[in-house]
């Protein structure tokens, strides 16, 4: 299948953004929503820093979680994730951005050591491969969900700080 046959399995998402209310309904959220409104995002499944393949599960959990987030005020296509198998790079997700017709991309990654994780995520404009937004959130393994929620608020309330901070 081609990135513009929107199939319905795999986890990297497209999301038309609506100018409707914040994501989540917090703040922190508004100021994203306004800059990603009415385009497209790519939602990529966060890398396993740590290797460990077992935990690989964790990131496309994450990314799942990301998408349907963005659903709430999105219509969400998702696409098929043999498109993936090639983009293993960044430049190589920029690229597959660049040809679904996509302004921005959601990409991290993510950390365990012992009973913590650490979730890193970046908003990046698919043109220049800036990052124009950063977060980095942190907390216990046994409330992944939790942390996989607080990550687009983080993403949200990161909007004044520099791209080099977290």
């Amino acid at each position: 299948r081609t990135v513009s046959e929107g199939c319905t399995c795999g986890v990297l998402a497209l999301a038309l953004l609506s100018t409707a209310a914040p994501l989540h309904g917090q703040n922190d959220a508004a100021d994203l929503d306004r800059l990603l409104a009415g385009t497209q995002v790519v939602v990529v499944p966060f890398r396993n820093i740590a290797g460990g393949p077992d935990t690989n599960w964790i990131g496309e959990g994450i990314a799942e979680v990301l998408a349907t987030d963005l659903a709430a005020t999105a219509t969400v296509v998702a696409i098929d994730r043999a498109a993936l198998a090639d983009a293993l790079t960044a430049a190589d997700a920029l690229a597959l951005c660049r040809r679904a017709g996509a302004r921005w991309i959601i990409q991290g990654g993510y950390q365990l050591l012992g009973a913590q994780v650490r979730v890193t995520a970046r908003l990046l404009d698919c043109e220049t491969g800036a990052a124009v937004r950063r977060a980095r959130v942190d907390g216990r393994r046994d409330e992944l969900f939790a942390l996989q929620d607080r990550i687009l608020p983080a993403l949200g309330s990161s909007a004044g700080a520099p791209a080099g901070a977290s």
